[in-house]
């Protein structure tokens, strides 16, 4: 069975492709004691999931201003590579029948309140500790 305490560190995989945003998220859950991996390329971010990147949650934007990549390219590699690893997408949409159509655990909208995003995030965390 699974440390609790250890399932509470994480890591989260964050991807965001704004470092404006990224790092005061980062941040955030560091402050709160969550390990974070965290990459501004979508691109990136696939190459490592295929390549075996240990992490217990993760975390995508929708869309991406900088690349071609969305959320949904991210989810659906996470999804082929760690089919148990929860998926929470973050948007400015709000479209909660996105979030059943992809079969999420989850979707955060924005503008996002850092404190609430701490909590949400270490609530999922304890749930795949439960697993």
């Amino acid at each position: 069975m699974t440390d609790v305490s250890e399932c509470m560190k994480g890591p989260v995989l964050l991807v965001k492709d704004n470092a404006d945003i990224l790092r005061p998220l980062e941040s955030i859950l560091e402050k709160s004691g969550i390990l974070t991996v965290t990459y501004t390329d979508p691109a990136r971010a696939m190459e490592e999931i295929s390549e075996g990147l240990h992490y217990k949650l993760a975390v995508v934007d929708l869309s991406y201003e900088r690349s071609q990549l969305y959320g949904i390219h991210v989810f659906n590699e996470s999804k082929r590579v760690n089919p148990k690893v929860p998926v929470i997408i973050m948007t400015g949409y709000g479209n909660k029948s996105l979030a059943l159509a992809w079969a999420l655990n989850g979707i955060i909208t924005k503008p996002l309140d850092t404190r609430e995003f701490a909590a949400f995030i270490s609530r999922r965390l304890e749930i795949v500790a439960q697993r």
